[in-house]
Formats: structure tokens, C-alpha cells, sequence
């Protein structure tokens, strides 16, 4: 870390699943707001902890606002007026097997600039998962 940094952790977000199988592509959970995190900085990790060990990649696409979003379990297609609020789209495919779970972690040191701390993230996924209600858990760190 450079000397003057601060690191920033958010709390674990938790979006809210569908309990059916979700198909390949689709959005899982609704768009969600990063509270708290600061108006600049780089995001460093992308921790995704997996309580129904599904072995799923998960793509994160994060937003320097606040975005329409896709409704959970639909097809994850973005809306034009979202594509130009994306800050990036970071795929969470490296998984450590917790045996009863999966804890993915990316680093993607993106930088983001959001006024007023406004970023949005809304997953979706590479695979066909059935997760159980609260079962994901979404943690970024920031460098700022």
C-alpha cells in the first residue's frame, strides 16, 4: 500500500435469491447499493462467499450509479442508459472449496470515481446454480 492510502472494507452484502435454479446469464439478486464505500479509490478484491457450495462463476458488474437493474432470475440484459453508468464487468471465477461452501476472490484494481459514494453492483451468473435464500455473500475492499 502506498503511503497516505486508506483501505475501505464493506460490510457483507447479502442479496436476496431466487430459490429456483437460475439458467445461465441470468441476473441473480436485484441491483444493490455499496453503502459507504468512499467516492474514489480502486477496488482490490471481490469476495463472493458461496453458503450452497454451487461452484458457479459469478460475473459482477458494478455501476458508478445508480442503474435500472435486470429483475432477479431474468435474462441479464442491460439497458442502454445502463451501459453508459458501467464501470466495469469483473468475473469471480477462482474459488477456494471451503468443502461445505465456495469462497470466490478476484482482484480486479479497478479504479472507480462515484460522486457522493454511489456504486451499484448486480450479479449474475455463468452457470445453472440453485442457491438457498441469503446464501451469497458480497464484500469489496477498497484502496483509496
Amino acid at each position: 500500500m502506498v503511503k497516505g492510502l486508506r483501505v475501505w472494507r464493506s460490510k457483507g452484502i447479502q442479496p436476496t435469491l431466487d430459490t429456483n435454479a437460475y439458467s445461465s446469464g441470468d441476473a441473480v439478486g436485484i441491483k444493490t447499493q455499496i453503502t459507504g464505500i468512499p467516492d474514489s479509490g480502486i477496488i482490490r478484491t471481490i469476495q463472493i462467499a458461496d453458503d450452497a457450495d454451487q461452484d458457479i462463476d459469478l460475473n459482477v458488474w458494478i455501476f458508478d450509479s445508480e442503474p435500472t437493474g435486470v429483475a432477479d432470475d431474468a435474462a441479464m440484459a442491460l439497458a442502454d442508459a445502463d451501459a453508459k453508468k458501467l464501470i466495469n464487468k469483473v468475473l469471480v471465477d477462482t474459488r477456494v472449496d471451503g468443502t461445505n461452501n465456495r469462497i470466490g476472490v478476484e482482484h480486479p484494481n479497478l479504479y472507480y470515481r462515484a460522486d457522493g459514494g454511489e456504486v451499484w453492483f448486480q450479479l449474475s451468473t455463468g452457470g445453472t446454480p440453485t442457491y438457498a435464500a441469503d446464501s451469497l455473500t458480497v464484500r469489496f475492499t477498497v484502496e483509496h
